[in-house]
């Protein structure tokens, strides 16, 4: 039985490795990253992300704040 866990382990390790060859370790460097980071522009990367991010999250507490508000209006409107 101990045996049946382990090689259950083993083989699903092995099939992750075969399936995601991105999780195995990369020995190359990648190339538009370091010409990102020599130009300066990775910092324009970077930033735009960031925004991007920022409007993303500030997109969800919007929609947050709708949905609580239907919701108290549904919940009151079952009240009566």
């Amino acid at each position: 039985m101990i045996i049946l866990k382990n090689t259950r382990k083993i083989i699903a390790a092995i099939t992750l490795f075969l399936v995601f060859p991105s999780l195995q370790a990369q020995s190359t460097s990648v190339e538009m990253a370091d010409l990102f980071r020599e130009q300066g522009k990775i910092y324009v990367v970077i930033a735009v992300m960031l925004v991007l991010f920022a409007a993303l999250i500030t997109y969800l507490f919007v929609v947050d704040r709708k949905v609580k508000k239907l919701e108290d209006k549904v919940d009151e409107l079952d009240r009566e």
